[in-house]
Parts: structure tokens; C-alpha cells; sequence
């Protein structure tokens, strides 16, 4: 960030990224009045420093006509109303040049906007448009000029925006993020009371959510309680629940209780699991309790399509999907009331998606006609603790080489009779079954498997040659899985024992990239052995080991040595003369009396 006093005076420069304002001598608003030769993109910050609109007209940004690209931001947590009617003031005076191609306002707290984002005529082309972390908002300007030649559309955090206008024709992105009063739902479900048909089985959900619970980090837990408190109580607060059982305030108390106190909390996570779901009830009653439908027309020409935090009933996104024949990524995440995805029909129409991501979606119970989308070659499946996976390759398009499935349940079916073109498979935080066949995905090349703690045996490992393993958190993988192991490329695993049951395999050979992570012994050292001669690159990241492994001279054939986050390890060992490059990640530990290690390493490091 520029921080230079007096930068006014330099009136022919070129590029300036970013402005902070300051309530101090020479970093004042109107230095930017004579810089008309700035051109590319400029931020401001810190707008909260303005005075009012007299100081805003001072800056002259609507005389910088090379400028393209500006981005207003207010870095103030909370405002007043009277500090929105000086939002709105000062943004009327940041006027920009007709010819912008790209605005972003980020922290403005006014319900309404300034006269020239109502005005057809202002700019010329205006090509992309971000709003964020806008508080007050409730739509979008009702001009439909000002969007007629956007390409992108950006909402995010824009916690009170109930509708979205007509988009233009040639709209090609669109995200919305956190906008929990935007509700889709059509007519046919409204006169459903879709209620009954969408809402998971309350019990069953509690325990998939229970079950997530276990494997997942409490970090992740808390994160996504957090947005959810924050979009329940947006969704609720001014929605009348009267006569409902559920005390929407007192579950609302205990879930931001749950995300306040972390892992110290003394609440059960079936407390807190109630408490979303009686919460998650009256969001359902709400959406379904419309007297009409919301739809929203969506441009044909989408290329990217990212919902998130806001509600989009299965009918709806089906409606939505339909004539998206440009849809490259399409992206869900934090929709709560989805139970399933659009039938074979709806994909059989986007040719050219390519991407899905569906994250902490937890209701997901189904991937609907998803297996018909012919053209998709990466699958994402994150925190959806309700999706039905037992034979789920089977729902999948047969195009997909690369998928990753996480904090979700595994079958010992779930990749079989599927899946011919897989390159990439990546398992992680997942309640599995005891065994999961992969021995049919003759094309895997890449297989890393994270904190599955019931994962035994891996079915049919023997048939494959793979590039790249990664083996971490997988405590139960018996020796006679693990000795069956054949990598060619790069192996990354977190305990010696994983690692001697691959060496105790007769056709074992170390791959020349080897990666110890995690490890939690003090000390490791290598055999002296030449399976391990083949080995060129040796990394270590986040080990516990209080100095580096022994007999590191057995390694031939080293030519780079990576250390990172290891912070016992405070000093190095003779090398062998085969390396040629140390690269050292964090150099906390290497404390002052090692200077003459530093050194050397500096001397040494590529």
C-alpha cells in the first residue's frame, strides 16, 4: 500500500495500485486531483477517513479518463445511519470517468446509490461490477443500462439484498456469495408445501451431522457454524415464527455460543446440532412459505455460475440450469435446503461444464442425473455428510479424471463400476467402511487418501502403478495393504511404519520425490539400503523430529533438501555430495548461535 506523503505532486504518474486516505497532512483525499495521467486500476481505502462529499469531489477521479478499473472501500466494521447517509454523500462524490471498464465498491452502508449508478447514459462500458460486505443494500440499481454491457457480476456478503433485476444478455460470470435474503423456489413447490418431499428426516441428518463432527477438524466446524449463525439470523430475525415451539433466539444463542468458545466449549455437539436443526426447520418453513414463486433469468452465455450462502430450492436450480449451454464451472456451496441435484435431462444440455464443486451442502442427499453431464472432468464433493456415495461412481459422468471427496461417507462400492478416465483421487476426512475398491481405475495416476481412521484395505491395489501417493492420517491401512504400494514419482507419508511395510514389499523401490509430513517421533534414520537410492528430492514438513534423519549420506542420489515448519530441527548434519540445493521454510529455529549454518545454506540455496 502506498504510504507516501504528498504523492499529489507527482502528477504524471502512471500507476498507482493503492490509496490510503488519512485523517493527516499529505494523504489527504484531493492528492489524487492532479494525477490524470493514472491509468490501470486504483484502489482507495480507508474511505471511512472522508469527511463528506466536498472532499470526495476533490479527488477529481471522473477527469482520469485512462483509468479502468476502481475499487471504493470502507475498512469500518459498523455504521450508523448516519454514517450510511455519509457513505452515500461521499460516494456520489467519487464520481469515476464515463469510461471505466471495472467497479468494485466494497463496505458501503447506504440503502441507495449515487445519482450516477442510476443514470443510463454515465458510463460507456462498464464490464464488471463487484459488490461487497454492503450491509444496507436490499437490490441492485433499477437501471438496466448500467449492466447492458457487464460480463461479470459479482455479489458478495450483501446480507439484506432480497431481489436481483433482469441480467444482461451478455452476462458470462456471475457469483453470489452470502446473501441469505435471496430465495429461489418455483410454483409447482410452493403449492407442494415442498416441506415434506425436501426436508432430510430430521434424525438421519442429525446423526450424518454427528458423524461429521468426528472426523473433522473443529476449526472447520466452527467456520462454517459461524456463517450459518450469521445467515440464520438474517433469514429469521424478521420473519414471523409465532406459535413455533423451536425457540429460534435461544438456538441461535447456542450456536454462536459454540463458535465463540471453540474447542474450549462445553456444549455437546448435540446441542449444538439441535440447535441448527430446529433453526434450519424454520429457514425451511420460510422458503416454502412464499405466496408466490422467485426466478431469476439467467443469460445463456454463463461461463461460471457460483451460488453460495444464499437459497435455491432443487426445482429452482433445475429451472436455472436449463438453458446454460455456455456453463463451464458451476459451483454450490452452503445451500443448506438442496436435497438433490437436476435430472439427466437438465445435464444432458451443458455440453461444455467441465467443473462441479459442491461444498457443505449438508442436506445433498443425491447427484441426481449428474452421470449425463459428458463433458465434466473435475468433481469436487466437500462436506455434504448426507450424500448417498455407496456405488456413487455410478452417478458420476464417466469423463471425470480428477475427484476429490471430502468429509462425506465412503462405501466399499463407492468407486466401483465407474470412472474410467480417473487420473487424479483424493479421499480425506471421510467415515469409510473397512475396505474401498479401486483396483478397476486402471488410468489413476495420483491417490491421497487423509484422516480416514476406519480405512483398512484398499481392493485391487496391486494392478495399479501410480505416480504420486500421499498417505496421512490412515492409522488402520493393514501391512499387507501398504506393501503393495508402487509408486513411480512422488511419495508423501506421515509414519515410519507406513513406509517400512513399502520397503518390506520385495518389488519396492522409493520414488525419487519423498515427503515426510507429520511426523510425531523425535528421531528417524534410514536404512542403509538401496531402495532408497533412488531418491533425489527429500522433504520434510511439519515433523517433530529433533534433528534430521540419520544416515542422511545413504541418499546417494540427493540433490534437494526442503525443510519446513520443523521447529525442533536447529541444526544440520554433513550432507551428502550430491546436493545441490537447500531450501529452508522457516527459519525460526535456526537460532542466532547457527549463523554460520545460515550462512552456508544462503551460500548453497537455489
Amino acid at each position: 500500500m502506498t504510504s507516501i506523503p504528498n504523492i499529489g505532486r507527482l502528477t504524471s504518474a502512471q500507476r498507482l495500485d493503492t490509496f490510503c486516505v488519512k485523517k493527516q497532512k499529505g494523504y489527504e483525499l484531493h492528492q489524487l486531483r492532479n494525477m490524470n495521467e493514472l491509468r490501470g486500476g486504483l484502489r482507495i481505502m480507508n474511505l471511512e477517513s472522508v469527511s463528506g462529499k466536498e472532499e470526495a469531489v476533490g479527488a477529481a477521479l471522473h477527469q482520469k479518463r485512462q483509468l479502468k478499473y476502481l475499487n471504493l472501500v470502507w475498512n469500518e466494521e459498523n455504521g450508523s445511519r448516519a454514517v450510511g447517509t455519509t457513505h452515500l454523500e461521499i460516494l456520489e462524490g467519487l464520481m469515476p470517468p464515463p469510461q471505466l471498464n471495472g467497479l468494485a465498491i466494497k463496505g458501503y452502508k447506504s440503502s441507495s446509490y449515487p445519482s450516477w449508478l442510476l443514470e443510463d447514459s454515465h458510463f460507456e462500458s462498464l464490464e464488471y461490477l463487484w459488490l461487497e460486505d454492503c450491509a444496507v443494500l436490499e437490490c441492485l440499481p433499477v437501471n438496466t443500462g448500467l449492466l447492458r454491457h457487464c460480463r461479470s457480476l459479482e455479489l458478495h456478503n450483501v446480507p439484506n439484498l432480497k431481489t436481483v433485476p433482469c441480467l444482461p444478455a451478455g452476462l458470462e460470470t456471475l457469483v453470489i456469495d452470502q446473501c441469505p435474503q435471496l430465495i429461489f423456489v418455483t410454483n409447482d413447490e410452493l403449492q407442494q408445501h415442498g416441506q415434506t418431499d425436501n426436508m432430510m428426516e430430521t434424525n438421519h441428518l442429525a446423526s450424518q451431522l454427528a458423524s461429521l463432527w468426528e472426523v473433522d477438524s473443529v476449526s472447520n466446524i466452527r467456520r462454517i457454524l459461524s456463517g450459518e449463525h450469521s445467515t440464520m439470523k438474517q433469514q429469521l430475525m424478521m420473519a414471523s415464527m409465532g406459535g413455533n415451539v423451536c425457540n429460534v433466539s435461544e438456538h441461535l444463542q447456542t450456536i454462536k455460543r459454540a463458535v465463540e468458545e471453540g474447542k474450549d466449549t462445553v456444549l455437546s455437539k448435540e446441542s449444538v446440532i439441535n440447535a441448527w436443526l430446529c433453526c434450519h426447520e424454520q429457514r425451511i418453513g420460510l422458503i416454502y412459505g412464499r405466496s408466490t414463486e422467485l426466478l431469476m433469468e439467467y443469460p445463456t452465455g454463463l461461463s461460471p455460475l457460483d451460488l453460495s450462502s444464499c437459497s435455491i430450492t432443487d426445482g429452482a436450480l433445475a429451472s436455472c440450469l436449463g438453458g446454460l449451454t455456455s456453463l463451464r464451472r458451476l459451483w454450490l456451496g452452503q445451500i443448506m435446503n438442496l436435497t438433490a441435484l437436476p435430472s439427466e435431462e437438465t445435464f444432458q444440455h451443458l455440453t461444455g461444464l467441465e467443473l462441479v464443486s459442491i461444498e457443505y451442502c449438508w442436506c445433498l442427499r443425491s447427484l441426481g442425473g449428474l452421470r449425463a453431464a459428458a463433458s465434466v472432468s473435475d468433481l469436487w464433493l466437500r462436506y455434504c455428510p448426507s450424500l448417498e456415495l455407496a456405488r456413487g461412481a455410478e452417478h458420476m459422468p464417466l469423463s471425470v479424471g480428477s475427484l476429490i471427496i471430502c468429509n462425506c461417507t465412503v462405501a466399499a462400492d463407492s468407486l466401483s463400476n465407474g470412472l474410467p478416465r480417473l487420473v487424479n483421487l483424493d479421499v480425506c476426512d471421510c467415515r469409510s467402511s473397512t475396505s474401498l475398491s479401486i483396483g478397476h481405475l486402471t488410468s489413476l495416476e495420483s491417490l491421497s487418501l487423509g484422516c480416514i481412521q476406519d480405512l483398512c484395505f484398499l481392493e485391487g491395489l496391486s494392478s495399479l502403478q501410480l505416480g504420486y501417493v500421499s498417505l496421512r492420517g490412515v492409522p488402520k491401512l493393514t501391512a499387507k495393504c501398504t506393501s503393495q504400494f508402487r509408486v513411480q514419482k512422488n511419495l508423501s507419508v506421515d509414519n515410519s511404519a507406513l513406509l517400512s511395510n513399502m520397503l518390506s514389499s520385495e518389488g519396492f523401490t522409493v520414488p525419487a520425490y519423498l515427503t515426510l509430513v507429520c511426523w510425531n517421533k523425535p528421531s528417524f534414520s534410514f536404512e542403509e539400503s538401496v531402495k532408497f537410492s533412488s531418491v533425489e528430492d527429500l522433504s520434510l514438513i511439519k515433523c517433530e523430529m529433533k534433528s534430521l534423519p540419520r544416515n542422511l549420506k545413504c541418499l546417494s542420489s540427493l540433490k534437494g533438501l526442503n525443510i519446513g515448519h520443523c521447529p525442533n530441527i536447529s541444526s544440520l548434519p554433513d550432507l551428502p555430495c550430491s546436493l545441490e540445493r537447500v531450501r529452508i521454510y522457516d527459519w525460526s529455529s535456526f537460532t542466532t548461535h547457527n549463523t554460520t549454518i545460515y550462512y552456508c545454506l544462503k551460500r548453497t540455496s537455489m
